[in-house]
């Protein structure tokens, strides 16, 4: 006897088309349940409720058709678009750097922070020295450039960079 393999099921063998169209189809319900509080028709022409009715119910109907058409048509996979790991360490270091750049820009000052984000950005692709002169360098003139030429406010530390 034969016992046929069962395959495990896994998020990354799920189509690109089927996901986004069973977000909107989840998206387009609970629009449509919410709009059902709003008057549909007030007296003398439509209520409140008339246009997010009749729009969320379209989309509904189409993200349905989308989704059924989904599972018919071949497309990418979720596992064919998702970054590598050299790539996802290259996002996670971006990300940080930036949300480190918003966290300590009004502590720090904007010369400071400025050159601590590049230079975690730029050691990616040169030597920390260099990315380090680079840095002071790109925030010594953006921080000029801002300050005397646009005369933009930008966040100061004790010291006035």
């Amino acid at each position: 006897m034969k016992y046929m393999e069962s395959k495990k099921f896994k998020i990354g063998d799920l189509k690109i088309t089927t996901v986004v169209s069973l977000a909107l189809t989840v998206f387009a319900g609970i629009f449509l349940a919410a709009s059902m509080r709003y008057q549909y028709w007030a007296g003398y022409g439509p209520g409140a409720g008339f246009v997010p009715r009749w729009s969320s119910g379209i989309m509904l109907v189409l993200s349905l058709v989308s989704l059924i058409q989904s599972f018919k048509q071949p497309g990418m996979k979720l596992s064919e678009i998702f970054p590598s790991k050299i790539a996802t360490k290259n996002l996670a270091i971006t990300w940080g750097a930036l949300v480190f750049f918003v966290i300590f820009c009004k502590i720090l000052g904007f010369v400071i922070a400025t050159t601590l984000m590049l230079t975690a950005l730029f050691a990616r692709g040169m030597s920390v020295k260099k990315s380090l002169v680079c840095s002071l360098v790109v925030a010594v003139l953006c921080f000029f450039l801002f300050k005397s030429v646009l005369m933009v406010q930008v966040p100061v530390n004790q010291f006035g960079w």
